[in-house]
C-alpha cells in the first residue's frame, strides 16, 4: 500500500470510485423494487380481504347466523317436498309455502 506524506496526511491508493457507485446504486436498486414487490403484494392481498368482507357483508345476518348441520337438513327438507310435488302429492302453492316456512326458520 503507498502512502503519500504529501502535504502532511497520507493519501490512501484512488480507488475506483465509479464501480463502487454503481455496485451501491445496483444494491439499493434491488432493495427498493423488493419494497415496491412487497408493497404491490400487500395491496393485492388487501385488496382480496377487502372484497371478501364486503361479500359476507352482503349476506344477512340471519343466514350468517344459521349453523351449516341446519342449512343441510332445511336444503334435504326441501328436496324431499320437491319430489313430493313432482309425484302430484303437494300442489305447487303448497310447496312453496312449506318452502317458505322452511327458509324463514
Amino acid at each position: 500500500m503507498k502512502l503519500d506524506m504529501h502535504l502532511g496526511y497520507s493519501v490512501l491508493p484512488e480507488t475506483d470510485y465509479e464501480s463502487v457507485c454503481k455496485a451501491s446504486a445496483a444494491q439499493w436498486a434491488v432493495l427498493w423494487w423488493a419494497v415496491i414487490a412487497a408493497g404491490v403484494v400487500v395491496f393485492c392481498l388487501g385488496f382480496v380481504l377487502s372484497n371478501r368482507a364486503r361479500r359476507i357483508a352482503s349476506i344477512p345476518a340471519s343466514v350468517r347466523s344459521v349453523p351449516a348441520a341446519h342449512m343441510q337438513g332445511v336444503a334435504a327438507e326441501i328436496t324431499h317436498l320437491a319430489q313430493l310435488r313432482d309425484q302430484g302429492m303437494l300442489t305447487q302453492s303448497q310447496f312453496e309455502r312449506q318452502r317458505a316456512k322452511l327458509l324463514d326458520e
